[in-house]
């Protein structure tokens, strides 16, 4: 006869009998726990890093003339490798009635060759915004939406 959750003994059941139980339970609880408040402040600061960007850092309207893929990161193990790719555009954009054209990588995470040849294929003649650091005009970072 099987057991159903609604049964108040089958849910007894499930529940750990021994302390050492308990605790293994409470230190699986402790690192989720600890993940969870880890990757909180990871996006946490990248926030605070993308708006410190948006207010701080001058920016322009550049329209994306070409692409081309570079190897970000070449990883081995055990299991086998990985290759990530990042996409990088030429951004044609004009400072105080200066026009510009430079390479530079769009400010997201690597991705598999396949994800970064299509989004250099749509990205083409598309338009971004490049941000600099006013004291250092030479360095630009590309986003897109």
């Amino acid at each position: 006869m099987p057991r159903h959750l609604s049964n108040p003994a089958a849910l007894h059941s499930l529940l750990p009998k021994r302390r050492s139980d308990w605790q293994s339970l409470a230190k699986l609880a402790a690192y989720v726990s600890l993940g969870i408040i880890c990757l909180a402040g990871l996006l946490y600061n990248k926030h605070r890093q993308q708006i410190r960007r948006e207010q701080e850092w001058s920016s322009a309207l550049a329209t994306i003339e070409g692409t081309r893929i570079r190897l970000a990161v070449h990883g081995f193990s055990q299991f086998g490798g990985a290759m990530l790719y990042e996409v990088e555009v030429q951004a044609r954009y004009s400072v105080d009635g200066e026009v510009r054209e430079q390479w530079t990588t769009i400010s997201q995470i690597p991705k598999l060759l396949a994800d970064a040849q299509l989004q250099a294929h749509l990205l083409t003649k598309k338009q971004c915004i490049v941000r600099w650091r006013p004291n250092d005009p030479d360095h630009i970072v590309a986003e897109i939406d």
